[in-house]
């Protein structure tokens, strides 16, 4: 559940705190903007799933290890639910706005489609929206937003870019919290 790359400065229990709280923040985010038919939360930790129900999100109990999987698992569900659409938020994204989510969505365009959302560095993918929900193959991690973009142009996909500074900001760095502090937020 911890981000493990705030050690140091951070405690676990430090880590586990600013978590739950980005977590409860984009949930909170998600409801708000009301653009969602279902708001699902894929993870290994009881807590983590516990907080995402109580908070009217549907737990889904991560079988697999690694974000790519665990996105495979989330995606597969919404599709047997009828899912026309999915898209990936991850949870340390404290500015986040609903404004954005509708920014995101507004961009689709033509279908099938997809809408990227790169982080503030421009290397990294911070939210993915997809339609139909497997127009795509996940690629998150080191470099994920070239390879999005890669795979869309591949495939002949119609897409978009959203550059939004609630999605662009995420949380990876001790540095990126003491911004996040500095700013009230």
């Amino acid at each position: 559940m911890t981000k493990s790359r705030l050690t140091p400065p951070f405690s676990i229990d430090e880590r586990a705190a600013l978590t739950i709280d980005m977590l409860m923040r984009v949930l909170a985010v998600c409801r708000a903007s009301r653009r969602f038919t279902r708001i699902t939360v894929v993870s290994p930790d009881e807590t983590v799933l516990m907080i995402a129900e109580e908070m009217g999100a549907a737990p889904l109990r991560q079988e697999s290890t690694g974000l790519n999987p665990a996105l495979d698992e989330a995606r597969a569900d919404a599709m047997t639910r009828g899912a026309e659409a999915i898209m990936v938020l991850h949870a340390d994204l404290p500015r986040l706005t609903a404004d954005e989510i509708g920014g995101m969505i507004d961009l689709l365009g033509v279908l099938p489609a997809a809408v990227f959302a790169p982080d503030d560095t421009g290397t990294g993918t911070n939210a993915l929206l997809l339609a139909p929900p497997d127009a795509l193959p996940f690629h998150f991690g080191v470099g994920s937003f070239a390879l999005h973009l890669g795979a869309a142009e591949a495939r002949g996909l119609h897409h978009a870019v959203a550059h939004a500074p609630g999605i662009a900001g995420d949380i990876d760095t001790p540095d990126d919290v003491r911004r996040l502090v500095a700013s009230g937020q």
